[in-house]
């Protein structure tokens, strides 16, 4: 910049050497996630890492399952990425209401599971997910009869 005038780049809100947002490709599906856990911090978090990445929409917020499954209702997510331990319902009731009421929505849960929790996650109708399995979860491939790849 010239002495005396604002770099224009940082007037516009990010600075000369700060790479430009990656869109998706037109046409591309757009995977809209709902982050639920009772710990306002950790869905920052989740927020902060996923809100920028192309092809994903945070779609809302939910800080225990009675709000989750109240929140899928209105703002029809994709995927719930859900909090398993939360006082009140938790993550795993609030995923057999979620699932019965919208099948077409994954509820997720990226925690590490114990082999018991991994099950009665399951018998809910939600799934563990690994968070790289988040951009292979689209819409469009649910619609054809694929859920996400098995997290291993």
């Amino acid at each position: 910049p010239q002495p005396g005038r604002p770099d224009r780049d940082r007037v516009r809100g990010r600075s000369r050497n700060a790479h430009p947002p990656v869109r998706p490709p037109r046409g591309a599906p757009i995977v809209r996630i709902l982050l639920v856990d009772d710990h306002k911090l950790f869905r920052d978090g989740l927020r902060g890492l996923l809100g920028g990445r192309p092809g994903l929409e945070i779609a809302g917020e939910a800080g225990d399952g009675e709000a989750a499954v109240r929140a899928v209702q209105e703002r029809k997510p994709d995927i719930v990425l859900m909090d398993i331990s939360m006082p009140g319902m938790n993550g795993i009731e609030a995923t057999r209401q979620i699932v019965a009421a919208r099948p077409a929505t994954l509820a997720a849960s990226t925690q590490t599971l114990t082999p018991a929790r991994r099950a009665r996650l399951v018998d809910a109708g939600g799934q563990p997910l690994r968070p790289d399995q988040l951009r292979r979860s689209s819409p469009a491939r649910r619609r054809g009869g694929s859920r996400c790849p098995r997290a291993s």
